[in-house]
């Protein structure tokens, strides 16, 4: 499930790039990278110690709940990067070629 999330930040990091006029592989590489350490972290630093023993044994939709929960942490913070870093340079950059 946690890769459906990535190929997701994969293209989407490719197009912004790609209208920034940046490299689109490197920003690739850093938004998968990102999405996987945040996802990871949320799925064992946040919601493994929450649940507890809960976390091992469990019934499939709450797998789901928990995979999904993961998933949607890392797409956000992923997309609080591309804001961040991508976004916000290549408005700064098209502002300034307008003025």
């Amino acid at each position: 499930m946690l890769a459906i999330g990535a190929i997701i930040i994969a293209v989407w990091f490719f197009n912004s790039a790609k209208h920034a006029e940046k490299n689109p592989y490197l920003w690739v590489t850093i938004g998968v990278i990102s999405y996987y350490i945040f996802s990871i972290f949320c799925l064992y630093g946040i919601i493994k110690p929450v649940l507890g023993h809960a976390f091992f044994i469990h019934r499939m939709k709450t797998g789901i709940a928990i995979k999904a929960s993961a998933l949607v942490f890392g797409v956000l913070m992923s997309a609080l990067i591309r804001w961040k870093f991508l976004a916000n340079k290549s408005d700064e950059e098209n502002s300034a070629e307008k003025t």
